[in-house]
């Protein structure tokens, strides 16, 4: 497999290292950083949230293809 130069995930669920080294393993990823929002090259581009939340619930179909 070539090697690539570098790529990004967004939103990754830490408490899922066996999945997330999986990944990393099938797209020979052979180091991570991880950054959080409180982060000093993180923090200026956060933009405050004025909103609502609302939680919906998924059909099935997409929690099929989340739960895979």
């Amino acid at each position: 497999m070539p090697q690539a130069h570098g790529f990004g995930f967004n939103r990754l669920d830490w408490r899922k290292r066996e999945k997330i080294a999986e990944v990393c393993r099938n797209l020979g990823i052979t180091a991570i950083e991880h950054h959080t929002d409180e982060d000093k090259d993180v923090k200026p581009y956060i933009q405050p949230f004025d909103g609502e939340w609302r939680h919906v619930k998924s059909p099935e179909e997409y929690l099929a293809v989340r739960d895979k």
